[in-house]
């Protein structure tokens, strides 16, 4: 019997025709992990369990997702990383696979997530763009939306930003980063935390819109995360317009 491994997979996917990341009860909807853990057992003749960064939901894009799985197989990496790609490329591309020294955890062994929201904010929607973008016309504030970013900066109680957390579950996180620029005709915000919640990004994205709009203000703002009431908060920003774009690990 050969002595477990452990395999690190680098990946994007396009999410526009998965029902999230996490494998569903029913086996007809389409997961990225469910498509990825058949294809894997298919190769490497075992069960496999996979590990994720980032459970992204239904929509949701990635560029830097990450995710890792023990083996006994004598696969190379390259061999994994080729028949994934033969299989499901262009919709979920392996950028990298690599074998990791223990213990690492795709999941546990991460410091910090980075997200990327994108509005298309032009007269009319860029067909080229569509699938990764929230077409979204007329003016925002992004002033104003900056200035009511800073307020969520910090850790804090995010239950107003998230969707079911779930009984007994810390909805405490800490957002490092969250910034708001202009480009051109699209407005992108970025995001680094811990971890984040369900809906999480897509909240404080629709929260901060509705800045852009006129109809909130940063007191506002600060009155909804210490209200800690998802009903508090405006609706979520669509999953399309959201990427997860970077994975960080300590050394």
């Amino acid at each position: 019997m050969n002595v477990p491994r452990t395999i690190r997979l680098d990946l994007a996917y396009d999410g526009t025709g998965f029902r999230g990341w996490a494998t569903q009860r029913d086996p007809a909807v389409r997961t990225i992990q469910g498509e990825l853990t058949a294809a894997l057992d298919d190769l490497l003749r075992e069960r496999v369990s996979l590990s994720v960064a980032g459970r992204t939901d239904a929509g949701v894009h990635a560029r830097g997702q990450v995710a890792s799985f023990k083996t006994e197989s004598s696969r190379t990496p390259i061999q994994v990383r080729d028949f994934l790609n033969g299989r499901f490329a262009p919709e979920i591309s392996i950028r990298e696979a690599r074998e990791v020294a223990d213990p690492f955890d795709a999941r546990f062994s991460a410091s910090a997530r980075e997200y990327r929201y994108v509005i298309d904010a032009a007269e009319i929607p860029d067909p080229f763009t569509g699938r990764f973008t929230w077409h979204r016309p007329g003016a925002l504030d992004v002033t104003a939306m900056r200035k009511a970013s800073a307020v969520l900066v910090g850790s804090h109680d995010f239950t107003s930003f998230c969707r079911h957390p779930g009984a007994g579950r810390s909805t405490s996180r800490d957002l490092q980063r969250l910034t708001v620029r202009r480009d051109s005709d699209h407005i992108v915000f970025g995001l680094r935390a811990n971890a984040f919640l369900h809906q999480m990004v897509r909240i404080v994205v629709g929260t901060l819109v509705e800045v852009g709009r006129g109809r909130l203000s940063a007191a506002d703002v600060r009155r909804i995360l210490s209200a800690r009431e998802r009903s508090q908060a405006p609706k979520a920003a669509p999953a399309r317009g959201l990427t997860l774009e970077r994975v960080v690990y300590r050394r």
